[in-house]
Protein backbone atom coordinates (compact mmCIF):
# COMPACT_ATOMS: atom_id res chain seq x y z
CA UNK A 1 0.00 0.00 0.00
CA UNK A 2 1.69 3.96 -1.06
CA UNK A 3 0.39 6.21 1.52
CA UNK A 4 1.64 9.83 1.38
CA UNK A 5 3.38 11.37 4.50
CA UNK A 6 2.20 15.30 4.24
CA UNK A 7 3.94 16.26 7.23
CA UNK A 8 7.98 15.58 5.62
CA UNK A 9 7.11 15.23 2.34
CA UNK A 10 7.53 11.47 1.06
CA UNK A 11 6.53 8.55 0.18
CA UNK A 12 6.20 5.59 2.31
CA UNK A 13 5.49 1.88 1.05
CA UNK A 14 4.16 -0.18 3.68
CA UNK A 15 4.38 -4.13 3.70
CA UNK A 16 3.16 -6.51 6.16
CA UNK A 17 5.90 -5.27 8.96
CA UNK A 18 8.15 -3.22 6.79
CA UNK A 19 8.03 0.54 6.21
CA UNK A 20 10.42 1.69 3.52
CA UNK A 21 11.07 5.55 2.84
CA UNK A 22 11.48 7.10 -0.40
CA UNK A 23 12.29 10.76 -0.31
CA UNK A 24 10.97 12.78 -3.70
CA UNK A 25 13.56 14.40 -5.19
CA UNK A 26 14.30 17.70 -4.55
CA UNK A 27 12.46 21.36 -7.07
CA UNK A 28 14.94 21.99 -9.77
CA UNK A 29 11.98 24.45 -11.20
CA UNK A 30 9.77 26.87 -9.76
CA UNK A 31 6.57 24.59 -9.59
CA UNK A 32 3.11 24.89 -10.37
CA UNK A 33 0.33 23.16 -8.73
CA UNK A 34 -3.08 22.30 -9.64
CA UNK A 35 -5.71 20.75 -6.84
CA UNK A 36 -9.02 18.66 -8.08
CA UNK A 37 -11.73 17.92 -5.64
CA UNK A 38 -13.38 15.04 -5.73
CA UNK A 39 -15.88 13.55 -3.35
CA UNK A 40 -13.25 11.23 -2.04
CA UNK A 41 -10.97 14.05 -1.17
CA UNK A 42 -8.26 16.25 -2.91
CA UNK A 43 -5.92 14.89 -5.94
CA UNK A 44 -2.87 17.44 -5.76
CA UNK A 45 -0.53 17.65 -9.05
CA UNK A 46 2.68 19.18 -8.70
CA UNK A 47 5.19 19.60 -11.58
CA UNK A 48 7.70 22.38 -12.94
CA UNK A 49 6.63 25.49 -14.80
CA UNK A 50 9.31 25.21 -17.57
CA UNK A 51 8.16 21.48 -19.08
CA UNK A 52 9.77 21.13 -21.81
CA UNK A 53 7.84 19.29 -25.09
CA UNK A 54 9.93 15.83 -24.37
CA UNK A 55 9.13 16.37 -20.64
CA UNK A 56 5.33 16.80 -21.69
CA UNK A 57 4.85 14.03 -23.81
CA UNK A 58 6.49 11.96 -20.52
CA UNK A 59 3.85 13.44 -18.08
CA UNK A 60 0.87 12.73 -20.63
CA UNK A 61 2.33 9.11 -20.97
CA UNK A 62 2.31 8.75 -16.90
CA UNK A 63 -0.52 10.52 -16.67
CA UNK A 64 -2.29 8.42 -19.04
CA UNK A 65 -0.87 4.99 -17.11
CA UNK A 66 -2.20 6.44 -13.69
CA UNK A 67 -5.75 7.23 -15.50
CA UNK A 68 -6.02 3.67 -16.60
CA UNK A 69 -5.11 2.06 -13.12
CA UNK A 70 -7.39 4.46 -11.23
CA UNK A 71 -10.12 3.54 -13.57
CA UNK A 72 -9.63 -0.25 -13.07
CA UNK A 73 -9.56 0.12 -8.95
CA UNK A 74 -12.44 2.41 -9.30
CA UNK A 75 -14.56 0.09 -11.69
CA UNK A 76 -13.22 -2.84 -9.37
CA UNK A 77 -15.23 -0.61 -6.47
CA UNK A 78 -18.30 -1.34 -8.48
CA UNK A 79 -19.97 -4.56 -7.07
CA UNK A 80 -22.14 -5.18 -10.30
CA UNK A 81 -18.37 -4.80 -12.35
CA UNK A 82 -16.68 -7.13 -9.48
CA UNK A 83 -19.43 -9.44 -10.06
CA UNK A 84 -19.08 -9.96 -14.06
CA UNK A 85 -15.26 -9.70 -13.53
CA UNK A 86 -15.31 -12.95 -10.79
CA UNK A 87 -17.36 -14.66 -12.94
CA UNK A 88 -15.79 -14.57 -16.22
CA UNK A 89 -12.50 -15.39 -14.26
CA UNK A 90 -14.75 -18.50 -12.88
CA UNK A 91 -15.69 -19.40 -16.35
CA UNK A 92 -12.10 -19.68 -17.99
CA UNK A 93 -10.97 -21.50 -14.81
CA UNK A 94 -13.35 -24.24 -15.65
CA UNK A 95 -12.73 -24.22 -19.75
CA UNK A 96 -9.13 -24.57 -18.66
CA UNK A 97 -9.49 -27.65 -15.91
CA UNK A 98 -12.87 -28.93 -18.69
CA UNK A 99 -9.55 -28.52 -21.33
CA UNK A 100 -7.03 -30.66 -19.10
CA UNK A 101 -9.99 -33.26 -18.42
CA UNK A 102 -10.03 -33.97 -22.12
CA UNK A 103 -6.38 -34.47 -22.73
Amino acid sequence: MLCWDPLCTRFALHRAAELVVVRAPADTAPMLQEVFNLDQGPVTLKFPSNLTQDSYEELEAALQLFLRRAQRRAQWNDPAYRARRQAKIARRANRSDDDEAAN
